[in-house]
């Protein structure tokens, strides 16, 4: 099985490289061959029947906005910040676990098996494509991920953790106008979250209700404007037991517009953003992970 590595240096502050070597030194002292890059991508997978990214949230959303349905079917690495979407296929599987099993599988003596997971698209403001695998987030999300520079520093949930805290003292409030099916609402919030999965942040169970391959995206907004209760409704999000406060809203939905009379930042999978009109969607095609049991 002809198979390729891909990775980024700028992937957890270097702990992505230190995933691909540790590979690429147990593949080589196997006999399999395979195929590297580093952070130049080829421009086609044609030529590979498997990949393996080593990374986190962010480099495997750039491998799903790169490819989008030429993808192969993949094999996620732990090598981020918060390997948020990571935890969500694998659980606490160790690096050492997934390569032994990548081994299997490569010298033919694991059959690939693989879960069909959902990727969502975004249109900003009708004119930018984004593919989104874990979350998109609004406003709070977009002034947190402003403070990147401190969660790359510290590394994780306790950076994530830093910057969220810094920005409960000093956010304001957002007005949005939201469009599903036959609702429409204007709301004012502190958190806006679309999720196709449950953990974002390093570790934050924002969306405890989402699955990566039932079709739909989770929303969940509220408005907390006192610093007070902000650190509340933090230690509960934390914990994935927010869900029921007063002042927050969460449905499953296929598709939402959101806008603003104003443009907002915010994040899709770690990844800045910027605009006033989002529509979200389901994509037209799946990813293909593959799996070990």
């Amino acid at each position: 099985m002809h198979t390729v590595i891909l990775y980024a240096t700028f992937s957890g502050s270097g702990k992505g490289v230190k995933v691909a070597n540790q590979l690429s030194k147990a593949l080589k002292e196997a006999g399999i061959q395979f195929s590297i890059f580093e952070n130049e991508w080829p421009a086609d997978l044609t030529p590979y029947q498997c990949a393996i990214v080593t990374g986190g949230d962010g480099t495997i959303n750039y491998y799903f906005n790169k490819y989008q349905d030429k993808c192969l079917p993949v094999i996620l690495l732990p090598g981020g910040t918060g390997n948020d979407f990571y935890w969500t296929l694998y659980g606490n599987r160790t690096i050492s676990q997934q390569i032994t099993d990548v081994l299997l599988l490569l010298e033919d003596k694991k059959p690939m098996t693989y879960k069909a997971v959902d990727i969502v698209k975004c249109v900003i403001d009708q004119q930018k494509t984004k593919y989104f695998n874990n979350s998109l987030g609004l406003g709070f999300d977009g002034a947190v991920l402003q403070n990147m520079q401190a969660i790359r520093l510290i590394g994780g949930h306790l950076g994530y953790m830093l910057a969220v805290i810094k920005n409960i003292f000093t956010f304001k409030e957002i007005a949005y106008q939201l469009r599903h099916g036959n609702h429409s609402s204007e709301i004012k919030a502190t958190l806006l979250n679309v999720a196709n999965s449950p953990r974002t942040g390093g570790g934050f169970m924002i969306s405890p209700h989402a699955k990566i391959n039932d079709g739909l995206v989770n929303v969940l907004h509220c408005s907390v404007p006192g610093i007070v209760a902000r650190l509340g409704v933090l230690t509960k999000v934390e914990r994935g037991k927010h869900l029921g406060q007063k002042n927050l809203f969460y449905f499953p939905t296929e598709q939402i517009s959101i806008s603003t009379t104003a443009p907002v930042n915010g994040q899709i999978d770690g990844d800045l953003i910027e605009g006033k009109y989002f529509e979200i969607m389901m994509a037209e095609w799946k990813a293909r992970i593959v799996i070990f049991n």
